[in-house]
């Protein structure tokens, strides 16, 4: 099982007796998630910052703003349903 719970969850769940939302997750706050935090939580020992600075080029708002492409739109014709779709790919 490559020590992750897989189907453990849903397991516990039931045998918790759990058939709500709300003791779910007061179930997975209190018992289950602290159990697995002390089983699998490892402290961060080195997290380089890899972002790096901008350029001014990157800056400006020609560098900002997204690419924007028209879609071509394709009219497909269902004569069976009647109807016209209008799709766009």
């Amino acid at each position: 099982s490559f020590l992750t719970a897989q189907d453990r969850l849903v397991k516990d769940l039931r045998l918790a007796g759990i058939s709500t939302m709300e003791t779910a997750n007061a179930f997975l706050e209190k018992e289950y998630w602290p159990e697995w935090n002390v089983r699998f939580a490892r402290p961060v020992q080195e997290f380089p910052n890899h972002h790096r600075a901008l350029t001014k080029t990157e800056l400006s708002a020609c560098g900002v703003v997204a690419d924007q492409q028209i879609r071509p739109r394709v009219e497909c014709e269902f004569p069976r349903l009647k109807t016209t779709e209008v799709f766009s790919f």
